[in-house]
């Protein structure tokens, strides 16, 4: 049984590392882009309020519910600013758009009202 549980345990490391290389190799292209002149399109360039804010608390760690509360507005529309924000940077997920919104200088720490003190 501890064999099985082995590889049920290394195929989730692999996955994970995976997803690492994957996100890391995404940053390396655009910075490329960025420093060959290559950047981006220009819909790439501007990121909504909204957008952004969602993007900064959910790296963070926020989950949907704590984005809403600090938003004061509802976890669909949550859901919705994170999904366009996904879209305008042409990102597979969250993290990926986390990514690639601090590469381009799209994403940087909101001034929010009522942000609570968390630790990092």
């Amino acid at each position: 049984m501890a064999w099985g549980q082995d590889i049920a345990r290394s195929s989730r490391e692999l996955q994970r590392d995976i997803r690492d290389l994957v996100t890391i190799s995404l940053h390396l292209h655009d910075a490329t882009l960025c420093i060959l002149g290559g950047a981006t399109a220009p819909r790439d360039r501007y990121l909504p309020k909204r957008e952004a804010e969602c993007l900064y608390l959910a790296s963070m760690g926020f989950q949907g519910r704590e984005t809403a509360k600090e938003l004061h507005i509802s976890e669909a529309a949550v859901r919705l600013y994170l999904t366009n924000a996904r879209r305008h940077l042409a990102a597979r997920n969250t993290t990926q758009a986390v990514a690639r919104a601090l590469v381009r200088g799209l994403m940087r720490r909101p001034t929010l009202t009522g942000l609570r003190d968390r630790k990092y």
